[in-house]
């Protein structure tokens, strides 16, 4: 019998509104009474079980004069599951450093939170698995400087590879957010040479120098407006709206898709019209050419151009 299992079996004699003896609950449950007191402290610690002991009637209930304690149906939902995993996946992968000391004790809580499933966190771990799309590796020394660079406000000299157009650049940007996006890391800048925001990834970065100035700082309004407005990450100001119509098998998945916050969707017929907004296309596009034949662009038109060339190429790739 698990942990988790003889907690809720515990609960049940509990929740009966008498006090109910030691003995009877571990010969019920055939454990020890240290058994016992490590499960009723669990409960107490994590749970927050008002458990009392009543010496009259030498036996344990809850105490009466709180609210009515339950526990809960499903204590681990699908965020909880994901953030604990993802943060035991993090932590057990990450490179011995300076922080290692503070963050072992944190990685055996986690564990121990874990197991309260009634499973070893080995098992859970194995049984649900999180897995990093297209993961690029970066270099742990840049990782580290471009972050202390952004929490010290300072300007960055940087070396960068742009993978779309092939081409090396020297750029002096100053840094404003750290983002995570499908497991890949980016910064937000303001680029000097461009005059504007851009959106660089981190796995680019060739060198890079901190400068001995201050950033140019830009409000978190304008950082939010940049985010929010097109789709994905890559994003920008000058946004328009794609509308998408998608049809056949394809179906039963997108209508249950956000692709973003402030899309619109409904149903024409059998097909169904998906709008919403965007800036660079190169995110969306990738979007698109996933679903094949499944999915037709109706606007604007130079995306719908831009997509039937490419989709020309890819059968003349296939042909020759």
């Amino acid at each position: 019998m698990t942990q988790i299992e003889r907690i809720y079996k515990i609960h049940r004699f509990l929740k009966q509104g008498k006090p109910v003896s030691l003995k009877k609950i571990t010969d019920a449950l055939e454990i020890s009474s240290a058994t016992f007191n490590r499960d009723l402290q669990k409960m107490r610690d994590y749970f927050g079980a008002p458990i009392v002991y009543d010496r009259q009637a030498n036996g344990y209930a809850y105490d009466v004069t709180q609210d009515k304690f339950e526990l809960p149906g499903f204590w681990l939902n699908q965020n909880e599951l994901y953030a604990l995993l993802l943060i035991h996946n993090l932590l057990r992968d990450l490179e011995p450093g300076i922080l290692s000391p503070i963050l072992e004790p944190l990685e055996h809580k986690i564990q121990e939170i874990l197991s309260l499933s009634g499973h070893s966190a080995q098992s859970l771990r194995k049984a649900v698995q999180i897995q990093p799309m297209y993961q690029r590796p970066i270099s742990t020394q840049i990782f580290a400087d471009i972050t202390q660079a952004l929490l010290n406000q300072r300007p960055l000299d940087i070396e960068y590879h742009s993978r779309s157009r092939d081409e090396r650049s020297q750029r002096i940007i100053d840094p404003q957010r750290l983002m995570f996006y499908r497991s890949n890391w980016y910064l937000l800048a303001w680029c000097r040479d461009g005059e504007g925001l851009r959106t660089f990834a981190l796995d680019r970065v060739l060198k890079i120098c901190e400068l001995e100035q201050k950033i140019l700082k830009i409000d978190d309004e304008q950082l939010d407006s940049y985010c929010l407005e097109g789709f994905g990450l890559w994003r920008g100001f000058d946004v328009e709206t794609a509308v998408l119509r998608f049809k056949g098998p394809d179906l039963a998945y997108v209508a249950d898709e956000v692709w973003h916050p402030q899309q619109k969707a409904q149903w024409e017929g059998d097909d169904y019209i998906l709008s919403l907004p965007f800036s660079n296309p190169d995110e969306l596009i990738l979007e698109i050419l996933r679903h094949g034949p499944g999915v037709q662009v109706l606007e604007p038109l130079w995306l719908r151009e831009q997509i039937v060339s490419m989709l020309e190429d890819s059968l003349k790739a296939y042909k020759s």
